[in-house]
């Protein structure tokens, strides 16, 4: 049975370690040894968004999901102009999202 958490297998790890072999490990954690429980289930692997982002004069916009590509020229633009004015990496994120979420 594989494990169903990367949390799940590393604890699986820790106590192989900790019990060193077979022999000195207690009968309820006999399952520690079945080598299946080095994989993960498949469903629990974390897996990558479509990230987007875009530059735009030497500004990284912040990164959108599923957003479409002119949404992301809104959202990339606004947050370029923000940050010629202002600094604040947050305020101008959220200036930035908010001309985004009226576009819609």
């Amino acid at each position: 049975m594989p494990s169903s958490s990367i949390k799940q297998r590393n604890y699986i790890f820790y106590l192989r370690n900790k019990y060193k072999n077979k022999s000195n490990t207690p009968s309820k954690y006999s399952f520690i040894w079945d080598s299946s429980w080095e994989q993960i289930a498949e469903r629990y692997i974390p897996f990558n968004f479509n990230e987007k982002s875009k530059t735009v004069d030497g500004y990284k916009s912040p990164e959108g999901r599923d957003i479409s590509n002119h949404e992301l020229d809104i959202l990339a633009s606004t947050y370029a102009s923000c940050r010629k004015k202002d600094d604040d990496k947050t305020k101008c994120s959220k200036i930035a999202w908010s001309a985004v979420n009226k576009s819609k």
